[in-house]
Formats: C-alpha cells, sequence, structure tokens
C-alpha cells in the first residue's frame, strides 16, 4: 500500500455554473445558472463509496461557479451523505467567495461540524475589492 491509498479521497462535485460576482480574472466566460441533478449526485456517491475502502476517509468537495448558489442542493447532498455512509470516515468541503455566508448558511454550517469553508480571497482589501465587485 502506497502513501496514496492512505490519503483522503477527494470528489469534486459542480453544484452550479452560476457565480454571483464577476471577478476580472475569472476564467469561465459561460456562467449559467445550471445545477447538478440531485440523480446524478446521488450517482457519484454511491459509487465512491462503493469503490473506496471502507476505512478510508473520502472528502466530498462542492465547487461552481459558487456553490452557495446551490443551497438547497448542498444541503441535500450532505443529508445523502450522512444517511450512506455508514461509519466510514468522510469530510464535506465547499470553496466560497463568503458572500452568502450569513442567515440560514450560516446557521445551517454551525449546525454541521463535518461541513468545512475555505474562503478565497484576492490578498488586501483594496485588492480583493478591485478584483471582485467590491465584494
Amino acid at each position: 500500500m502506497g502513501i496514496a491509498d492512505k490519503l483522503p479521497r477527494s470528489i469534486s462535485l459542480t453544484v452550479t455554473e452560476g457565480c454571483n460576482l464577476a471577478c476580472s480574472y475569472c476564467y469561465e466566460h459561460s456562467k449559467t445558472p445550471r445545477m447538478m441533478d440531485i440523480k446524478t449526485a446521488r450517482a457519484i456517491i454511491d459509487r465512491e463509496l462503493a469503490n473506496t475502502e471502507p476505512d478510508r476517509e473520502i472528502e466530498f468537495d462542492f465547487f461552481g461557479g459558487e456553490p452557495f448558489l446551490a443551497f438547497a442542493l448542498i444541503k441535500e447532498i450532505a443529508e445523502y451523505i450522512c444517511d450512506n455512509a455508514g461509519d466510514r470516515p468522510y469530510v464535506l468541503f465547499a470553496s466560497t467567495n463568503g458572500t452568502l455566508i450569513h442567515g440560514e448558511i450560516q446557521d445551517w454550517l454551525r449546525e454541521h461540524p463535518c461541513f468545512y469553508c475555505g474562503l478565497s480571497l484576492d490578498g488586501t482589501r483594496e485588492a480583493h475589492n478591485l478584483n471582485r465587485c467590491n465584494s
């Protein structure tokens, strides 16, 4: 068994192609409001749970545009993982611009300590606001 077999398995779920910002350097020029279908998400999760060693941690990464534009879907996917992972170790993670993390989303994240967020920032406040529409 090599070191790669001991690392968590990372699965990315692109839950939306939409974003609520228009960053100056964004490489995605065809943002759409399309979201992943829950059936697609469940099929991916089922496949990964079935094909990953039971003691190996799986990290499910929620990706987008801005993943929290698909908050209802994220909640549904997270519940599905919790209900189907059994005793398997897992982590839920989203990389976010942070602009939607308040109110209901903030409360939900506090209630789900297995869900982590990475906040993307562009350096100083001035540089960040220049690149990200004063967000």
